[in-house]
């Protein structure tokens, strides 16, 4: 073996760290957050917040067949 000589980086979210001869690559702390923060696939930890924004967002205006418009809204 012979004295191999590299610079190691990290990019778009990673982290190295050279250390003798080792070498660890991890996420970086803000996009560890991101994921450990995101909502699951069947959002069963939305908080009480994070539910009422669904909501909101899926709210409809509708024409009733008076002509006035009505927001409807899930409960």
């Amino acid at each position: 073996t012979g004295d191999v000589k590299f610079n190691i980086k990290g990019e778009n979210g990673l982290t190295t760290v050279a250390n003798g001869e080792d070498v660890t690559v991890k996420i970086d702390d803000a996009t560890k957050a991101k994921i450990d923060n995101a909502a699951n696939q069947d959002l069963s930890n939305l908080t009480d917040a994070g539910k009422q924004q669904v909501k909101d967002l899926s709210a409809w205006n509708v024409t009733a067949a008076g002509g006035t418009v009505e927001k409807v809204q899930g409960g």
